[in-house]
């Protein structure tokens, strides 16, 4: 059975579980579900509202042992995935 860490609701209709690696946010108004990834947790996590891209890609880089060699990859990835905005990426 899945452990569930924490449970909230917020003003716009979200309900949000984070289940072991996962967070799952799940629409009332729309009715739809969305599942967060664990490297979608560890940035849902460490957002806040002056939080720079950059911070967010050192801290998966470093939270991934990811080498100075690959990070240029790694962040294409990001991109590509759109887990990162290729514009704020590169600001």
């Amino acid at each position: 059975m899945a452990k569930i860490v924490y449970c909230s609701k917020t003003d716009d209709g979200m309900l949000i579980d984070a289940v072991e690696d996962n967070i799952l946010i799940y629409d009332e108004i729309g009715g739809k579900v969305h599942v967060l990834n664990s490297t979608s947790k560890l940035i849902w996590d460490n957002i806040y509202e002056n939080t720079k891209v950059e911070d967010l890609e050192n801290l998966i880089f470093d939270s991934y042992d990811i080498k100075d060699e690959e990070k240029e990859s790694v962040r294409q990835d990001m991109i590509k995935s759109k887990l990162v905005c290729k514009f704020l990426s590169y600001q």
